[in-house]
């Protein structure tokens, strides 16, 4: 009779543990902020296409090709 009852109990604090589980929740947020300096005021930077840029030889350095 004892062991009846500690398995009764065993198992309603097994069913206990798992109803909290069920409603247990976890969420995770990551935010990143980086400014350097003033925020730039100038005119706005509009491209009506991709600039064609070429590599530079022996480095890995681009510049914008036939552009102002």
């Amino acid at each position: 009779m004892k062991r009846y009852r500690l398995s009764i109990a065993g198992l309603g604090v097994l069913l206990g543990l798992f109803a909290y589980g069920a409603f247990a929740s976890a969420a995770t947020s990551i935010s990143v902020n980086l400014q350097v300096g003033e925020r730039y005021r100038g005119p706005s930077i509009v491209f009506t296409h991709e600039p064609d840029v070429v590599v530079i030889p022996e480095s890995r350095v681009y510049y914008v090709q036939n552009c102002d």
